[in-house]
């Protein structure tokens, strides 16, 4: 494979339908970004079929794939990966998840509506670290799962039988006093519990919110506009996040209401009682289950 090719794999290119102008493009193997040259070829190969009738929605080369997707009839993305051995769909889903991340933290109108080009490559900037992490997420074991299945990882019980309920008891005094039916806890991008409204999520929607959850800073607390891109793709919400202890996240989302000091408040004073149970959610790690749970040997994991 020749130096050129190696620069393709594993590199994400947004660009307008219409005009076919790039937008950004994104890569997880570190590589400089693409010559307009390529990405305007890349997109010719894309549009030209409809001169003749046809669509190419795919391309397999000997070392890598390239796949192509419209959006709203207003967005062109291309993802371009390594060939692995799995359905074609698993590409397709990948993009579809990607698109999902922009909408997530740029709204659907903004984001097929562009007037301003140079402000919107500015502005988009925002939902790379999230971009990043999905398109990385193939050697991340903490989310290699999450784009194929459309789903986040659980924390299947808890070190303690009875933490269970102290952690559903402080998360419904939270939500009633923040004043939104929307919460959750987070522990590496896994859910240890959540309210029942949390459910009524698309699992894309529950999939990015957790992964974006460990793109966020490591501040005590963090207050992020978000727009959810089914239930909510065009009015944003506010996504609130509290580090209850390192890799332990307490999440929120809400509308104007609460101001982020009167829910740190909250969450300091409902929460900092079980401090110590929330430490031990550590030890469920990497399996998912707590130490004193033996798993049958003849489970494939």
């Amino acid at each position: 494979m020749s130096k050129e090719d190696s620069n393709l794999i594993n590199s994400f290119i947004c660009l307008k339908s219409q005009d076919g102008i790039p937008l950004f493009t994104r890569s997880c193997n570190g590589s400089k970004e693409l010559p307009f040259q390529i990405i305007g070829t890349l997109n010719s190969i894309f549009t030209i079929g409809d001169k003749y009738g046809f669509r190419l929605d795919s391309l397999d080369s000997t070392e890598f794939k390239i796949i192509w997707k419209m959006y709203q009839s207003n967005i062109t993305l291309i993802l371009i990966e390594s060939i692995e051995p799995v359905d074609e769909s698993f590409y397709f889903r990948k993009l579809d998840i990607l698109f999902d991340a922009l909408v997530l933290m740029y709204g659907l109108e903004d984001l097929i509506n562009i007037s301003n080009v140079e402000k919107f490559k500015k502005e988009i900037k925002i939902a790379f670290p999230l971009i990043d992490l999905i398109l990385n997420s193939s050697s991340n074991f903490d989310l290699f799962g999450g784009y194929i299945t459309n789903t986040v990882d659980l924390i299947l019980d808890l070190y303690e039988t009875n933490d269970i309920v102290s952690y559903q008891t402080a998360l419904q005094a939270s939500c009633q006093e923040v004043n939104t039916s929307y919460a959750c806890i987070l522990i590496n991008g896994r859910v240890v519990t959540a309210s029942p409204s949390w459910w009524e999520f698309k699992p894309a929607e529950s999939f990015l919110i957790s992964v974006l959850c460990m793109t966020l800073s490591k501040a005590t607390s963090c207050d992020t506009p978000i727009y959810l891109p089914y239930k909510n793709p065009s009015q944003p919400l506010r996504f609130l996040t509290f580090n209850l202890c390192p890799n332990i996240t307490l999440c929120f989302i809400c509308s104007e209401k609460p101001s982020i000091d009167k829910a740190e408040e909250v969450v300091k004073r409902l929460w900092h009682p079980i401090y110590k149970s929330l430490v031990n959610l550590k030890l469920c790690l990497p399996r998912n289950l707590p130490n004193h749970i033996t798993v049958d040997q003849n489970m494939i994991s």
